[in-house]
């Protein structure tokens, strides 16, 4: 079981125009396209339609010829509605956009609650009561008693729609695209990238953020909390906390430029 997630909020340090064109060596998008990369939603559903919103706005006025969206994981915990951000994003699928779902801690928790409801109970902890609750089941009268756990498990199991099931297992680890890296939570310095390891992939965090490593392309993450979005040492990190600050982030990225739109 991976370990439990600290809430961690990191003050962005300023980076000068000489400082963002060296740190943005490696990162580049083909002519014609846009990458929308959307940062940890955490059961937030307003705030990702919002987001949503801006995005096709965006889209018009960018005439991009090619779009695509990127989510960087963690849908659920925390927040209330996190079968509803499901729903909604299952939904987007169905349009005919090109959309990346990756993998974050928190989805990977649930997995394993599901798998081994002993040893994965400490997902319940991370946020998991709130997701068990969108879900239509009251996890304080199933915990009660012997056997809780698995019962808590099986209830959840056969909660979840078949889009769900399938939705959760078809969650990718990472994502490479141009110049990007698409992942949750990083890269372990020094690791090739067919080493590294999942573990890794969705919960490293100041190893990652702080190492002064060349990873040869951009690397777009989530999972960190930033007061604002962080470009910094080859890194974009685009979690805003969207659970407590109600802003969501995505990075939207053009041949070798990179901006920000949020939710507000």
């Amino acid at each position: 079981m991976m370990p439990e997630p600290r809430v961690i909020i990191m003050k962005n340090v300023k980076t000068t125009q000489a400082e963002a064109a060296q740190h943005h060596a490696g990162g580049f998008v083909s002519r014609g396209k846009c990458i929308y990369a959307i940062g940890d939603i955490h059961g937030m559903l307003a705030p990702l339609q919002q987001l949503h919103h801006r995005i096709k706005a965006d889209e018009k006025r960018s005439g991009a010829k090619e779009t695509l969206i990127v989510f960087l994981g963690d849908y659920i915990d925390r927040g209330k509605r996190s079968k509803e951000v499901v729903d909604y994003l299952i939904e987007q699928q169905r349009s005919g956009q090109r959309y990346i779902f990756l993998k974050g801690n928190h989805e990977q928790g649930m997995l394993q609650f599901l798998a081994d409801p002993v040893r994965g109970s400490l997902w319940l902890k991370w946020g998991g009561i709130e997701t068990i609750a969108s879900y239509g089941i009251d996890p304080f009268t199933a915990v009660n008693g012997s056997g809780a756990l698995p019962r808590l498990a099986a209830n959840l199991q056969n909660a979840l729609p078949p889009e769900h099931q399938q939705f959760y297992r078809n969650l990718k680890p990472l994502h490479e695209e141009d110049g990007y890296i698409f992942v949750h939570a990083g890269l372990r310095p020094g690791v090739p990238l067919a080493e590294q390891k999942e573990q890794d992939l969705l919960s490293i965090r100041e190893e990652f953020v702080d190492a002064n490593h060349a990873f040869g392309k951009q690397i777009v993450f989530g999972h960190t909390i930033f007061e604002a979005p962080y470009h910094k040492n080859g890194k974009i990190g685009v979690d805003t906390g969207a659970y407590m600050t109600g802003t969501l982030t995505c990075a939207v990225l053009e041949e070798n430029r990179v901006r920000f739109l949020n939710s507000l």
